[in-house]
């Protein structure tokens, strides 16, 4: 395309289609600058942000009658369908997106999940609990070895891996009929049932912050570190404190390293901490 082409079809351009486009492409602007901050946890972000882009992405059926009222409105019908059918085939919600949205006390209930999600996210947490309650036996055991003398291990037994980690290993091929124990389950269900104040109740103010004047974004890790919800509720606390240690993306990371190489040449390679 010659440089005249291209002045030529840029004149073309009707500034309303360009308004349209970034209308349409604003919500992805502000997913991504919340998934990609590395003040507080973002991996509990992850599924409310690709339902709402899902939800923001669907054409309505008044954006199918106002196809032949509107102008440009069946170009941009078509560019949202198109943009919803590649985020769901190019974005794969793991399951450790599944495990932060309910442990994130307001989304614990995983509102906009189908049934089988649900299903699914809460067998992860049962099995989370489980392999934590397996960890700190395990630990506790050889603990105990340490203090007190015990006889060689036999030869089969010197063959076996340690539970947790052979439940790692073998999960892909084992049978999920682990048998639940009435503490856990317990436990699972108090962070269901249970009523959170500030949370649970009705009032939509309670993000609000008087100083600045805005609405605060709620972070989960307050409700875990609480000495009252570690007494209550001390596996899924454990399991919660990993899985909010775990970034939503690498961004923050690699611009740490980018800022890093710009202050560190290779001649400047000998700078002290405090320089």
């Amino acid at each position: 395309m010659t440089n005249n082409d291209s002045i030529h079809r840029l004149n073309k351009l009707q500034m309303e289609t360009i308004e349209k486009l970034a209308e349409i492409l604003e919500p992805f602007k502000d997913v991504m600058t919340r998934i990609q901050s590395s003040i507080t946890p973002s991996i509990h972000t992850v599924i409310p942000a690709v339902f709402h882009l899902r939800e923001h992405l669907t054409v309505t059926r008044t954006d199918k009658q106002n196809e032949k009222k509107v102008r440009y409105t069946q170009g941009m019908n078509y560019f949202k369908t198109r943009a919803l059918q590649l985020l769901n085939i190019m974005f794969e919600i793991q399951d450790v997106y599944w495990c932060a949205y309910f442990l994130n006390p307001k989304t614990r209930h995983l509102a906009g999940a189908t049934t089988e999600e649900v299903e699914h996210c809460h067998e992860l947490i049962r099995d989370l609990v489980e392999d934590e309650k397996e960890f700190i036996s395990s630990t506790h055991n050889d603990t105990s070895h340490h203090k007190q003398q015990t006889p060689s291990p036999s030869p089969t037994a010197a063959t076996q891996t340690p539970p947790r980690k052979r439940a790692k290993f073998m999960s892909k091929y084992e049978n999920k009929t682990r048998a639940q124990s009435h503490s856990n389950n317990e436990e699972f269900q108090v962070y269901l049932q249970m009523f959170i104040d500030g949370l649970d109740n009705e009032d939509e103010d309670n993000d609000y912050d008087l100083e600045t004047n805005d609405y605060v974004e709620y972070n989960p890790l307050y409700f875990w570190q609480q000495q009252q919800t570690q007494l209550k509720l001390p596996l899924l606390a454990r399991v919660a404190r990993r899985i909010f240690s775990i970034p939503a993306t690498s961004a923050a990371v690699e611009r740490l390293f980018s800022a890093s190489g710009t202050l560190i040449t290779p001649i400047r390679a000998n700078l002290d901490p405090d320089t």
